[in-house]
């Protein structure tokens, strides 16, 4: 069975004005941060910018991903992709490549996405998570150029579900990389007898997630949403 490419939708809606344009990109720790804040305190304001964050986890593959890239430019909608390092090589180059120029964001999802090595007894390794992220990093730069710079990246599995990642983060953060998870639901955390496993299950899982039977972006921009990426 071939893996998919996971999209993973983060929705924001800012209560101080904000000037945002489509593809306008944040920081992904100001995104993190803002929205535990408001998940928290639950303030929102209807007249509030609202944006979303559109993320394809665990590529890059030749199959689905430069689908995924077809219908973000018929919509010009950019994204951020979470690549895996042992999935780049000469092979699957020229999709990152095409992610790349064509405005997206490229960030990081572990080298192995192996749990076992990431988090044995569901405890962060804070030696192999940094190694992963800078190996990926390396491995990016091997095709993009000496100039790409990992910013952000997120935990395999998600930050929520792991213990003991606080001296990775911090180590990470010293490298101007920063973690971000999601607060959108497309079956990639779920229990492994719910989760999809073709495109058109996690499309329909997305859907449910937003009560809507269209494609995520019409249905996102016609609920008055603005697209941005997360660098």
């Amino acid at each position: 069975m071939k893996k998919i490419t996971i999209f993973i939708l983060t929705l924001l809606t800012l209560t101080t004005p904000v000037f945002a344009q489509n593809n306008q990109s944040y920081k992904s720790y100001w995104v993190r941060d803002y929205t535990d804040y408001k998940i928290r305190t639950k303030t929102y304001s209807k007249d509030a910018q609202k944006l979303a964050f559109l993320t394809f986890d665990d590529g890059p593959n030749n199959v689905i991903t430069p689908q995924v890239l077809d219908i973000l430019k018929k919509n010009n909608i950019k994204a951020t992709f979470f690549v895996v390092g042992k999935n780049i090589n000469d092979n699957t180059s020229k999709t990152l490549k095409r992610a790349y120029n064509e405005g997206h964001q490229i960030a990081i999802h572990s080298y192995s996405h192996d749990y076992k090595l990431l988090y044995p007894n569901r405890k962060g390794n804070t030696d192999q998570i940094v190694k992963e992220v800078l190996n990926t990093e390396k491995k990016i730069q091997k095709y993009l150029g000496p100039n790409y710079k990992a910013t952000v990246w997120r935990y395999p599995g998600g930050h929520m579900s792991w213990k003991n990642l606080y001296d990775a983060d911090i180590k990470l953060a010293k490298h101007g990389i920063y973690w971000i998870d999601w607060n959108a639901m497309t079956g990639d955390a779920e229990p492994k007898k719910n989760r999809p496993t073709t495109v058109e299950g996690t499309v329909n899982m997305l859907n449910k997630t937003i009560n809507a039977n269209k494609s995520s972006g019409c249905v996102v921009k016609n609920r008055g949403y603005i697209f941005a990426t997360i660098n």
